[in-house]
Formats: structure tokens, sequence, C-alpha cells
């Protein structure tokens, strides 16, 4: 029986049915009947808008909208976001997917948990057939239970300091759940009433929620997937930012929010390859919000940060950059000689090593070939098969569960074969 809690389900898409498709049988697989499913079209030129009406006609839960014009990422969530008045509300992207049960999930979670105005859970991550083609390609379930209340500052201050990285926030994206309450009283702290005020949205909703709320759910249980596809713009810009016509590109050609003036360059509208400036330019983007916490972040600290954990084949180019910004504000890194970033960065690199094995106790993977998968529908019925199994027989049995799931895709298989041939 669906409770009294409402729930809103934003999609925002633009011109990718063919992800759009399964990520939506995600969500109306759900068998919640107090949910609005709002699919945010940004301007398609193809025949989005079909697909989208004829999932309509099967569900009356879905809402269409269009912005009518080609719009930012983060302009076009804002428009979806204007359109949710009340109750619970997520963003999902189109190549991504939500778990069977998940709005039923966390709906229980927050009925048995009074004061908690955001939920954020840990994410299964799937790679498309359509972005990797090489056999070696593992599809990521977390296997873990239970959940925590954490305080804000506490996680914002390790998210700042690199030492977490941003969807360990309240994030109001993928498995983020967060009430209209809370975005409602942000929108009325900004003087123009918006939300977003970075153009990278996911990882400021982050940012402005942990400054805003003292505290938030963490629960361990997945709630959803994040798609990793050919569409996918985050994935593009560290991976193949200088193709033409890749998602990044045009991402950057729309008119997007500016970068923050104290990290904008002359040379380039563009962001460097370094997250840890994207997360620290959403915290500049929030000044209006730092008030509540009184964090004391600085940019020499931050860029220090961005060295030290930029990739190896990023390096060169996040180094560029710094210096730049160095330039432009006519200010010198206080404390990094180059043996000493050197000796910095093995030690991060421990740190992330330390890391993926402690993931490994704690996550699944499979091979994406193994297992055939070759959409986030079918991955989001495996992920729960997944973790159902695991906490109910342990590993030693996962395996031939994972074996029968097979047979609920055989009509997929043959195509996927065919294509990897």
């Amino acid at each position: 029986m669906d409770s009294a809690i409402k729930f809103s389900v934003i999609i925002p898409t633009r011109q990718r049915p063919d992800t759009l498709e399964h990520c939506l049988k995600t969500v109306t697989a759900q068998k919640y009947h107090n949910l609005d499913i709002i699919v945010s079209d940004n301007f398609s030129e193809d025949h989005t808008d079909k697909l989208i009406r004829s999932y309509q006609q099967k569900d009356s839960r879905i809402k269409y909208l269009n912005t009518g014009k080609r719009v930012s990422m983060s302009h076009n969530w804002e428009f979806a976001l204007s359109h949710v008045k009340d109750g619970w509300v997520t963003i999902i992207g189109d190549d991504d997917a939500l778990l069977p049960s998940a709005i039923s999930r966390v709906s229980s979670i927050i009925q048995n948990n009074n004061n908690v105005y955001a939920v954020q859970s840990s994410l299964c991550k799937y790679s498309w057939p359509s972005l990797n083609s090489n056999r070696n390609s593992y599809f990521t379930v977390p296997i873990k239970k239970g959940y925590e209340i954490r305080d804000c500052k506490k996680w914002l201050l390790k998210v700042m300091n690199g030492t977490a990285s941003y969807d360990q926030l309240p994030m109001l994206y993928q498995g983020g759940f967060v009430s209209m309450d809370i975005i409602n009283k942000l929108k009325k702290e900004d003087a123009k009433g918006i939300f977003y005020k970075s153009m990278i949205p996911d990882v400021y909703s982050a940012i402005a929620l942990a400054l805003f709320l003292d505290k938030y759910l963490y629960l361990y249980e997945p709630l959803a997937i994040n798609g990793a596809s050919h569409h996918s713009t985050g994935t593009s810009h560290f991976k193949n930012k200088n193709t033409y016509n890749s998602p990044v590109q045009k991402f950057y050609s729309e008119g997007n929010i500016p970068i923050h003036k104290s990290l904008q360059l002359e040379c380039t509208k563009k962001f460097t390859e370094s997250l840890q400036v994207m997360v620290y330019e959403s915290y500049l983007q929030a000044t209006f919000l730092h008030y509540r916490k009184n964090l004391k972040i600085n940019m020499n600290k931050q860029l220090n940060l961005a060295l030290i954990s930029a990739k190896d084949q990023h390096y060169d180019e996040v180094e560029k950059w710094v210096n730049l910004i160095l330039e432009k504000h006519g200010i010198k890194l206080n404390f990094l000689q180059s043996n000493t970033l050197q000796m910095l960065r093995i030690f991060y690199k421990t740190k992330q090593i330390l890391f993926v094995i402690n993931t490994f106790f704690n996550t699944r993977g499979i091979n994406l070939f193994d297992m055939e998968l070759s959409n986030v529908y079918e991955a989001s019925i495996v992920a729960k098969t997944i973790w159902m199994s695991e906490n109910k027989y342990g590993y030693s049995r996962i395996r031939k569960i994972l074996y029968k799931t097979k047979s609920l895709f055989a009509k997929n298989y043959n195509t996927l074969s065919n294509k990897s041939k």
C-alpha cells in the first residue's frame, strides 16, 4: 500500500531516446502510485516526444515537459524542478536507472526517520555497450545494507579536503532524494529565487544541500544506477572532450551559467580536468550559504588538491590551468615544491588503492560480457537480484542465481553478441 508521501522523479533528456526508453522502464516499473514521473525534454528534434507520449498512454503518472528552446543542462534541471511544488524529489539521467522498489524503499526509510529531509544512497555503476567495446567492462553493485545519519559539516569538509567524493553528500541526483520543503527554502535564500547556481548541477546540489542542512541519511543499500553511455557529459569531459560533436562539446556550446569569476580564464570558458576544481567552483557559487557552516575554505589549498588528485593523463593540463589561475590572482602556492608534490601524489594514490581494496569487500563486480546486459533496465533487475541474494545467501550462491537471471533477457543476447563480432 502506498503511503501519503508524494514523490517526483525528474528525468532531464535531450535527443537520447535509445537510452531514455530503458531509463523510463525502470521508473514506470515502480509500484508506487503517489508518484509523478516528469520527463523534461530539452527541445529534442528527433522522436523523443513520440517515445514519451507512447509511455504516457500506458502510465498516467508520466508528465511531459518541453523547454521550447535549447537551454543549458542547469537551466533544464531548474525548469523541471520548478514544476514540483511539494513532496520529495529526485533526478536521474536519461541513461541512468532506479532499482526495483526504490521509491517504496525510500518512502519506508523516511517514515521511520523523523526530521530527515534528505536521503542519499550508494550507487551501482553500469557502462552501456555503446561506451565500451572491450571485454573487460564491469557492472558494480554495492552489497552492504543498513544506513547512518551523517553530519553535513563533517562530510562537506571531507569532500572539500579531497578525502571523500561529492556523491557521499545529500545530492539531488542519482540515488539522492530531497524534501521539497528544503528545496523551496533554499530558493528563498537566493536573491533570484533559483536553486542551481553552477553549470554542473549535480555537484552544486550536493554542496548547496550540505551547506544548508545539518544532517542527512546515507543508505548503504543502492537505489539507483549510474549509467555511463556515449551520451554522458561527465564521461565525455574526462575521456574524449576534444572529440568533435561529443556530449561535452555540446554542453559547452550552450548558454551555460558562467564559471565563478575567481576561476574564470579569458582563454577558455571550460573546466579543467579536475573534479576537485568542479567541487570548489560549486562551493564558490554557493557563497550566500557560507554563513551556515564557516568552513574557512581557501583557494591555495584547493589548487594544491587539484594538483595532488589529478590523474596522470590530465596532470599537465591541470597544472597549466592552476598556473594561469595563480597568475590571474597574483599568488603563489605556499607549500608545494615539486618533490613534495610528487610525494603527496604518491600518498594520494596509495589512499585510492586502499579505497579500491575496501570497495572490493563491499561491492560485487560482474563482467558485462559474461552477463550480456544490454541496457540499464536489465542491469537494474540484476542489481536488485545481486543485492538481495548477497544479503540472504552470501556470495557462494550469487553466480548460480545470476545465470538463472540471464533467461529473463534471452532475446537481447543474440543482438549484443552480433554487434560485438
